[in-house]
Parts: C-alpha cells; structure tokens; sequence
C-alpha cells in the first residue's frame, strides 16, 4: 500500500492487528480523524490471523468485561452497515460445560452477573447439551451454562472493516512501516520515528501486541508481557458436525472448540504452555506459524475424545502452533503509562484480542481523547505491576501458567503456583512452618490462616492475634493541607488526632482500594492498604 505518511498526527497507534485497528478506529468514534496506524509489516499479521475468534463473555471478575461483550454485537453490525465490509459474524450460541459441583456454581456465577446487565443465558441439563452437541459424549456432565448470543467472526474481515472505516474518514494506515524511536521532550512523547521519516504527535498508543514490550522499552518501560506457544487442532468433517453448531468450552479440560470448514476447531489452554521469548522468533515474522508439538498437545487430545468420542477417528488436517502473549495476572494491559506522559498500553490480550478489542478500545480511546471513560478500566491499568513483573525470568515462568488460570475457577478465585516466594515477610519461616496458607500480593507471601477457622477464632477468643502487615502499602502524608486533601480524595473523611478510621478510595467508576488511615498529628497521617498498584 503506497500511502503517504503524514506529518502530524493526534494520535499514532503502533501495531496493525485487530487492536491497533479497532483503537484507531475508537479514536475516530470519538473525535479524532487525524490518526495515523504504522504496521511493520501488513494489517492483521502476528497473532491475528490465525485467532479463532470466539466471540463471548467467559470472565465475570470486573464490570468491564460485560460491556466489551456486549459492545461487539453493536460494533459487528454498525460497522458492516458503515463500511460495506462483511466482518464474518456468525451467531452460534455457547454452551460452557460443567463437570462437578464446583464448576456449575462458578457458571451460575457468570449467569448472574450477565443477568445483572440485562443478559438472559440459561442453565440446561446434559441431555440439553447433547441435543445441540451430537458429537458430546455427556458422562460426568453437570450441566452447562447456555449463552445464545455469542458466535464468531473472521478475523482478517474484521481488521479490513475496521482500517476501511478508519480511511474513510481521513486516517492513515501505513503498512510495510517500521517504528525505529519514539521521540519525546522533557519526558513527554511529542512523537515517533519510522523509516519514512518523522511524525509529530503527543498521543503513542502501544498495541504492538507480540513486540509490545519491545516498543515500551523505547521509552524505557518494561512491560510485563511474555509470548507462549499456542496450540489448535483443525479436523476434517466427521459425523456430528453441522454448520454453525453451538461452539463449547470445558474448562475442567482445559479445551475448548467450534466449527470450522464442516470439521472441528479444537483447542486447549494449557496448566504449563511452552514459554516463547519473542527474541527467538525471526525478524521478520508475521504470517508464520511455529513447528507443532504433539507431546505438549497430546494430553488434552485424551481429554477431548474422551468428550468427544469422534475425534479418536477424525482426520487431523493440522496441528496449529502460533504465537499468544499473555500477562502475569491474565488481564490485558490498557491505560496510561504516569512516567511517560502521552504514552499509553493495549496489549497483552491474553489470547482475547478479537473478543476484547471493540470494548477495550473504545474505553482506551475516550481516555485518551476526554480524559475519562465510561468504563473502570483500573483493573487493567500498567500501574498495577511492579518492576520484577517483567524480568525475563520470573515472567517466563509466570506466562506458563497463564493459560491455564484463565481456565480457573472464578469463586473463590485460586492463586498462581508460579513466581512465588519474592518476597518474605519476618515472621513467614515461622508462619509456614507452623503450617500457615499464603497468597500472593505484589510478590509478598501474605498469611491468610491456617486452614482451621474455628480454632483461629478460639485462639483470639482466648488471647491475641499477631496480623503479618509486610505486604501492605504504607503512605505517610505530611504537612499543610493534608487533612483537606484526604477530605476530598476519600469522601469526607475527618479524624481526630490519634483516631484511625477505615475509608474507600473510589475509582473513576468503582472502588480503588481500602485504606485504614491514622491521623499521628495535626499535620500528619499514615495510610494503610493492600498493595495493588505500582504507581498511583
């Protein structure tokens, strides 16, 4: 594409994916035209083009997540209508598998959070299942979780959907375009570099997706994204498969699958992936794909003809091994980077970036254009990690698991096996011996009990209690106007000297944290907090 890069821009959106599109995009949606989009290489490469693009809503743990979901049927339609472009929309229903008591209760978690907005998904009995699933096996079924609204797309008529929309009013999107620097002064981006030349700008999004921590380390931000490979299976048709049947997901076995080309599309999200530096990956892929691997895949091959009684027979037409980054904690990264004004993250999709995309980018991108979005998109905010989060191998070893947590249940929510132990407090020798549980926050090893409710309560009964507090975050505030200040940020509060008092740090939209605050003198109070984010 022979498009004339152009001088100046509001905004430059790094990365032609499906984020970096859609971003662009949302930019336009709200205000501003002048965005220019630089790919390295062609619009839709890298992680993409090879999505299985599964539209739905699989995690209930932040608000947000409901209206990305929501916001794809929207954005599907209007954009057809806009620009003419077939995005590939096919609605298919999900049904989302239970194999014990324990998976069924997290389901009917998600049914009533979705329900909550607005959304009515149904609960259906095994003989339900196999009637929209011939080829389920459906021993050991619970039940499972209906969602008829959901579907797929076709990832590469997505991206042209969105950069044909973006181009007709007045962006540019340059592929074949490598970013060589993002120029800043006196710390704050005033625009970027590319072998073309130089365009001034104060907004740089990152949403280079694989390369993304690759682009921060440009402004000397490490980013705490890490690729692993990533594996599906494409059958031949075989009996049971029809058109646009109900796509499925036990997350008991870690696989999940749908339709595709009157075969099936089978996929799984590992307990240990296979950690991929992107350094390793030559320099200029973007279409490729990584040599199969049918150890690490077998074991939920098992799983799934075990489900799927069919597949022991099917022919295989490939086993597909493509590259997925993925974040320590299993949510994307959106917002501000504070440390370099007009800098801003999408990436780290957490192998959801077609299904996220429309939602996140319209959040990021009235962020960025009006200061605030109608979304909390605190729970994806770069601010929420600190400097270990990224060394290379505390995060190698933490991306393995990722896939698997997704998978996880959502309540009680489990903690991560990996990346433990950074952190000790005095007394954790002491607790761990005497058989304490711990979880993680912010690398420390926190105690939360010993697993005997009833005789840790005897115990304070009868004497006293000792709270580990070395995970928490201590902020001492000091001088004239302190206490004003406080009033304002956490909803009135007023002390008195020497008094303590509990008080809700709020979010743009929601609850930032809980803080136990200690007034020690006229001018001068401590906070006390869980440790949740790196920087304010």
């Amino acid at each position: 594409m022979s498009t004339v890069q152009p001088r100046r821009a509001k905004a430059v959106v790094v990365g032609g994916g499906v984020v970096g599109s859609a971003l662009a995009y949302a930019l336009q949606q709200q205000g501003w035209n002048e965005i220019v989009l630089i790919e390295r290489d062609r619009l839709g490469c890298g992680t993409t083009w090879h999505s299985a693009a599964n539209i739905a809503m699989l995690d209930a743990s932040s608000p947000a997540y409901v209206e990305f979901y929501k916001r794809n049927m929207d954005l599907f339609r209007r954009l057809q209508e806009e620009t003419g472009q077939e995005v590939g929309w096919r609605q298919t229903g999900r049904l989302q598998l239970a194999t014990n008591e324990k998976r069924a209760r997290s389901l009917k978690h998600i049914q009533a959070v979705a329900a909550s907005h607005g959304l009515a998904w149904d609960w259906v009995a095994p003989d339900a299942v196999r009637e929209r699933l011939p080829i389920m096996s459906t021993q050991g079924l619970v039940g499972a979780l209906w969602t008829p609204t959901v579907g797929r797309v076709n990832p590469a008529d997505l991206v042209a959907a969105y950069s044909k929309a973006v181009r007709a009013k007045g962006g540019a999107i340059l592929e074949h375009t490598p970013l060589r620097a993002i120029q800043r002064q006196n710390g704050r981006v005033v625009g970027v570099e590319t072998d073309k030349g130089s365009i001034e700008s104060p907004v740089v999004i990152d949403s280079a997706g694989l390369w993304a921590p690759q682009v921060a380390a440009m402004v000397g931000v490490a980013l705490p994204i890490h690729a692993n490979e990533h594996f599906y299976v494409l059958t031949r048709p075989f009996e049971g498969i029809y058109k646009d049947m109900p796509s499925f997901r036990d997350a008991d076995a870690l696989i999940y699958g749908r339709e595709e080309v009157g075969g099936l599309l089978l996929g799984c999200f590992e307990t240990r992936a296979k950690p991929l530096p992107v350094e390793s990956l030559p320099a200029d892929f973007s279409f490729g794909l990584l040599p199969d691997d049918w150890d690490q895949f077998e074991p939920y091959m098992t799983s799934a003809i075990h489900r799927i009684p069919g597949l022991e027979t099917a022919e295989v037409k490939i086993l597909l091994n493509g590259p997925e980054s993925f974040t320590p904690d299993g949510r994307f990264i959106g917002g501000a980077v504070p440390e370099v004004p007009g800098f801003y993250v999408l990436a780290g999709m957490n192998s959801s970036g077609v299904n996220n995309s429309a939602g996140s980018a319209r959040a990021l991108a009235q962020l960025i254009v009006h200061g605030k979005s109608d979304l909390d998109l605190s729970p994806f905010s770069p601010t929420r990690f600190a400097p270990f989060h990224a060394r290379k191998d505390w995060l190698s070893e933490r991306i393995s698991e990722a896939p698997g947590y997704l998978y996880g249940y959502l309540r009680p929510q489990r903690d991560f096996e990996t990346g433990r132990n950074l952190r000790l407090g005095p007394l954790h020798h002491r607790l761990a011996a005497a058989g304490a549980q711990f979880r993680s926050v912010m690398g420390w090893e926190h105690p939360t009990g010993f697993g005997d409710l009833e005789g840790e309560i005897a115990a304070l009964e009868r004497g006293a209690g000792l709270a580990d507090g070395s995970a928490a975050t201590r902020l001492a505030l000091d001088g004239p106007g302190a206490a004003a200040l406080l009033s304002e940020r956490l909803g009135g509060l007023a002390l008195a000297v020497g008094a303590c008092g509990w008080a809700i740090a709020p979010a743009q939209r929601g609850v930032e944290s809980l803080l136990l605050v200690a007034r020690l003198a006229e001018n001068r109070f401590l906070l006390l907090g869980e440790a949740e984010r790196e920087t304010a």
